[in-house]
């Protein structure tokens, strides 16, 4: 995967780190929006990584918001059992 252009004081330490946050970022975006993911190939690859970077704070965000992950509800074992009583 291309990488956003680092700074000219970053380390080689945190061009790893940013690598591995765009990374992980891109894999949220598979699993959470294959749309999403298919449009963002159309970008240049240091728009496509922004874009992703942002698409994964914006999911996360919406998530803890909804109690969700990726968009799906998550329910703890104790709301589980509420319903069932």
């Amino acid at each position: 995967m291309v990488r956003l252009a680092e700074p000219a004081t970053a380390t080689p330490l945190h061009a790893q780190a940013m690598g591995d946050l765009v990374d992980r970022a891109a894999a949220r975006l598979q699993r959470g929006s294959k749309s999403f993911a298919a449009a963002a190939r159309l970008l240049s690859p240091a728009e496509r990584d922004s874009m992703i970077l942002l698409y994964s704070w914006c999911r996360h965000c919406d998530d803890m918001i909804d109690g969700e992950h990726l968009g799906f509800a998550v329910e703890s074992p104790a709301g589980l059992q509420e319903r069932l009583e």
